[in-house]
C-alpha cells in the first residue's frame, strides 16, 4: 500500500505540471502591461474622464463672452423710424478672470483624469494578482484533490477488506470532500477574476493571466512618497478654481461699460453723433456681495478638503508601507524555510505511514498541514502584492 500510495503521489504531480504545460502552450497569456493598456484604451470611465478634459478645453473658448447686444427701433420725432443698436460690456477684468477661471477648471479635469486612470490601473493589477494567486491555488489544490482522491479510494477498500477501521475510512473521506469542494471552489473563483478582468480591460475574448513568480528574491527597497501628489493633485486644482471663482465674483462688483449707437436727429444727421457710451452701476451690493463671500467660502473649503485630502493620503501611505515591510517578512519565510518545511514535511509523513508507524487519521492531518502551508505561502503573496500595489498607486507610480 505505501509503495502504491508513493506512486500516486508522483504522478499526481507530473499530471498537474502537464497540465500547467498544455494550457499554457494552448492560450498565450495576458500580460500586466497589456491588461492595463488595453483597460486605459477601452473602459468607459477613462473615456468619460478624457471627454471631461475636452469639454472643458471647448469651454475656455467662451471666456471671453460678451452679453447680447440690445437691438431696438425708435421714432425720434422726425416722420422716420431709426434703427439702434446697445452693446453691454462687463469690466475688463471679468473677462480676464473668467479665462483663468476656464483653465482652472480645466486643470481640475486633468487631474481628475489623471486619478482615474490611477483608479484603473490599480484595479488592474489587483484582479491580474487575483487571478494569478487563484490559478496557482488550483495548482496545488488539484495535486492535493487527485492524492486524497485515491487514498479515499485505497481506504474504502482497506476498510472493506478488514485493513481499517470505519473511523479512518471516514475521516479519509471526508478529508477528500473538504479538499475536493475547496477545489471547486478555487476553480470558480479563478473564473470569476478572468471574468471580472475580461469586463475590465473590455477585451472580446477569454484571457489567461501568466504564471505567479513564487520564489521571487528579495523586493528593492520601497517607500511613502511625501505627499502623494497625483491622488492630492484634484484637490489642489479644486482649490485654485475656487480662488480664481472668488476673483471673478469681485471683478464682476465693479461697473461695466454699454456703447451704442442710435439716431436721435434728422435723418441726415452727422454719423458720427449718432454714438453714444455709458457705464452700468452695480448699486445693487447686496447681491454682489453675497456672490463674493459664497465664492471665498467655497475656496477656504476647498482648501480644508486639500489639506483633508493630505494627510489622508500620507496616513495611507504609512499603513501601506507598514504592510509592505510585514507582509513581506511572511513571504520571505516562507522562501527561506517555509516551503522547504512543507515538503520535508509531506516526505516524512509518506514515510512514516509507509513504514505503519502512523495511521490513516495523522497521515492525513499531516498531509493536508504540509498542503495548507503552500496555500499560506500563496496567500502571502497575495498580501504583499496587494500592499505593494496600494502603495504604488498612493504614490503615483503604478
Amino acid at each position: 500500500m505505501g509503495r502504491t500510495l508513493h506512486t500516486v503521489l508522483r504522478w499526481s504531480w507530473l499530471v498537474a505540471l502537464l497540465v500547467a504545460v498544455n494550457c499554457a502552450s494552448a492560450q498565450s497569456p495576458l500580460t500586466l502591461q497589456q491588461a492595463v493598456d488595453s483597460a486605459l484604451k477601452n473602459n468607459p470611465r477613462i473615456k468619460a474622464a478624457a471627454l471631461g478634459v475636452r469639454s472643458s478645453e471647448q469651454a475656455e473658448g467662451a471666456s471671453f463672452s460678451l452679453p447680447n447686444p440690445q437691438l431696438y427701433t425708435e421714432n425720434p420725432g422726425n416722420g422716420f423710424y431709426t434703427i439702434g443698436v446697445t452693446q453691454p460690456i462687463d469690466f475688463p477684468g471679468v473677462y480676464v478672470r473668467q479665462g483663468k477661471q476656464a483653465k482652472a477648471a480645466t486643470a481640475l479635469a486633468q487631474a481628475d483624469l489623471v486619478v482615474t486612470g490611477l483608479e484603473l490601473k490599480r484595479e488592474v493589477h489587483r484582479l491580474y494578482n487575483d487571478a494569478q494567486v487563484r490559478q496557482a491555488e488550483v495548482s496545488v489544490l488539484v495535486v492535493q484533490d487527485s492524492v486524497l482522491r485515491r487514498i479515499s479510494e485505497a481506504a474504502d477498500r482497506q476498510f472493506e477488506a478488514g485493513q481499517i477501521d470505519k473511523v479512518q475510512q471516514l475521516f479519509a473521506n471526508t478529508q477528500y470532500g473538504q479538499v475536493h469542494a475547496r477545489y471547486l471552489r478555487a476553480v470558480a473563483e479563478t473564473g470569476s477574476a478572468l471574468q471580472q478582468l475580461l469586463l475590465l480591460t473590455g477585451l472580446r475574448q477569454g484571457v489567461k493571466v501568466g504564471t505567479l513568480d513564487t520564489r521571487r528574491g528579495a523586493p528593492p527597497a520601497m517607500k511613502v512618497s511625501p505627499n502623494g501628489a497625483a491622488l492630492i493633485a484634484p484637490a489642489l486644482a479644486a482649490r485654485d478654481l475656487g480662488e480664481a471663482q472668488w476673483r471673478l465674483e469681485r471683478n464682476r462688483a465693479w461697473p461695466g461699460f454699454t456703447v451704442g449707437y442710435i439716431n436721435q436727429g434728422p435723418a441726415d444727421y452727422p454719423v458720427n453723433s449718432r454714438f453714444q457710451a455709458g457705464i452700468t452701476l452695480p448699486i445693487w451690493f447686496w447681491q454682489y456681495n453675497a456672490r463674493i463671500k459664497s465664492a471665498r467660502t467655497g475656496m477656504e473649503r476647498a482648501e480644508q478638503d486639500a489639506l483633508s485630502v493630505t494627510l489622508q493620503v500620507q496616513r495611507e501611505g504609512l499603513a501601506a508601507q507598514a504592510e509592505v515591510d510585514a507582509a513581506w517578512s511572511t513571504v520571505d519565510y516562507f522562501n527561506t524555510r517555509g516551503l522547504a518545511d512543507a515538503d520535508a514535511l509531506a516526505d516524512a509523513a509518506r514515510r512514516f505511514f509507509e513504514q505503519g508507524r502512523t495511521d490513516y487519521v495523522n497521515y492525513l492531518r499531516t498531509l493536508n498541514d504540509a498542503y495548507q502551508l503552500r496555500l499560506d505561502h500563496l496567500d502571502a503573496l497575495r498580501r504583499y502584492d496587494e500592499a505593494v500595489i496600494e502603495l504604488n498607486y498612493l504614490n503615483g507610480t503604478l
